[in-house]
């Protein structure tokens, strides 16, 4: 492969939602010598995995055929079910601990809120392509992928 088609695939898998990079990982202390530090590494890597899904749907909308709509189709809900997944897990057990800890939690749950509806439109429009009841649209694909995951993109950054 040509240094120009792999920095050309590494720019792909970068935009247009930039991956999160962090002056101190990969962690290579031990956990309990710095668990924030080992903690935040883990999170970023987890966030890039979601990063780097969204931006192969935004880059595959537009070469999407007929005969590909649906294991397409199915690769975006799949994304959708792990950041489901990845939210309901720090709602409901990271958040209320460090909320414990006597750090205030406030700002990432208005986060979580911020791309709530844009990301259930999208899923919708997703099932509906699924069960035939809408015909897939590139255009319409990005720009409801656009809608909620700038704000999911930049939630992630933050946290």
């Amino acid at each position: 492969m040509s240094t120009s088609t792999s920095t050309h695939s590494s720019e792909l898998a970068d935009t247009p939602w930039a991956p999160i990079t962090l002056p101190s990982y990969p962690f290579l202390g031990k956990v309990n010598e710095d668990p924030a530090a080992h903690l935040a590494g883990e999170m970023s890597v987890v966030h890039n995995v979601l990063i780097r899904s969204l931006n192969a749907i935004w880059h595959n909308a537009a070469l999407v055929s007929t005969r590909d709509t649906p294991p397409f189709v199915g690769y975006a809900l799949l994304v959708l079910s792990a950041i489901h997944a990845h939210h309901d897990t720090e709602e409901k057990i990271m958040f209320p601990a460090f909320a414990g800890a006597g750090i205030n939690m406030e700002e990432n749950i208005e986060q979580h809120r911020a791309f709530h509806d844009g990301m259930e439109a999208f899923e919708k429009y997703l099932d509906q392509v699924k069960r035939n009841e809408l015909e897939y649209d590139a255009v319409k694909t990005r720009e409801l992928l656009k809608i909620f995951a700038d704000p999911l993109v930049h939630h992630l950054h933050e946290e």
